[in-house]
């Protein structure tokens, strides 16, 4: 089904169907082999693509047909190229698994989830890496889309594609949930400039509170020390005493 959409958009020689992996029951004598045999011949797709002369791997497509197994051993395959092969970088790759009729299949959007996940923590990792769950509603029908990719842009990309769906087809999108990849740490890195209450201007936002008429009140206290303060840390018993002062002070 991914393949016949994706061949309408994208250039036949680009794609390259995998076959599901069985889903065979792990209880089974030959379960490990099947899977051995079946992660081989993944390996060898993806190894394919990954030759100088075919241009890289850009995307991986899970259908909603794959099975559990089949995403165990793609999942493997891509942590193991990128552990051991100094020459391809996977956090090139862009994932995108798809499952319909979500309230049906809740096992296969989970672990759809879980699978997308796993390459953002642990295969793209860093900045500017994103992982969304985004739920489709047509109709009587519901899908469920995983995407993990890296790029700066992901958030606006994101934006325009789900408008363009929206659009064309009429359905409700939500984005359930966001993640970012781990913030690049720069070492030795000092602010150039801190900034305290008193660098703000508190006349005008005052004046214009003033001149509110608000149906009800809610008061915020700031308490701060005196930058000079040598005196003993702070206690709840000193904050007690300084927030009925406040309150006292406010009454009057």
């Amino acid at each position: 089904k991914s393949f016949n959409a994706l061949s309408k958009i994208v250039d036949f020689d680009m794609l390259k169907v995998v076959w599901s992996c069985p889903d065979a029951n792990e209880f089974v004598l030959d379960y490990t082999n099947t899977l051995h045999e079946c992660e081989l011949k993944i390996l060898n797709v993806l190894v394919e693509f990954l030759l100088p002369d075919k241009g890289g791997l850009a995307a991986i497509v899970i259908d909603p047909t794959a099975s559990y197994a089949t995403g165990q051993v793609v999942l493997h395959n891509l942590w193991n190229i990128h552990v051991k092969s100094d020459n391809h970088d996977m956090r090139d790759v862009t994932v995108l698994l798809m499952a319909l009729d979500v309230e049906q299949t809740l096992s296969q959007s989970s672990w759809h989830r879980n699978f997308a996940n796993l390459v953002r923590k642990d295969i793209h990792h860093m900045e500017p890496s994103f992982k969304a769950e985004i739920h489709f509603n047509i109709s009587d029908v519901t899908i469920d889309l995983n995407v993990a990719a890296v790029d700066r842009t992901f958030i606006k990309n994101l934006e325009d594609v789900l408008n363009s769906i929206v659009e064309r087809t009429g359905a409700v999108a939500q984005v359930k949930n966001l993640y970012g990849g781990q913030m690049a740490y720069v070492g030795g890195y000092e602010f150039p400039q801190w900034f305290t209450t008193d660098a703000y201007d508190k006349i005008t936002p005052f004046a214009q509170w003033s001149s509110q008429v608000p149906l009800q009140f809610q008061t915020i206290y700031q308490l701060e020390r005196p930058s000079k303060d040598t005196s003993e840390p702070l206690s709840a018993l000193k904050i007690k005493d300084v927030f009925e002062q406040a309150l006292f002070k406010s009454s009057t």
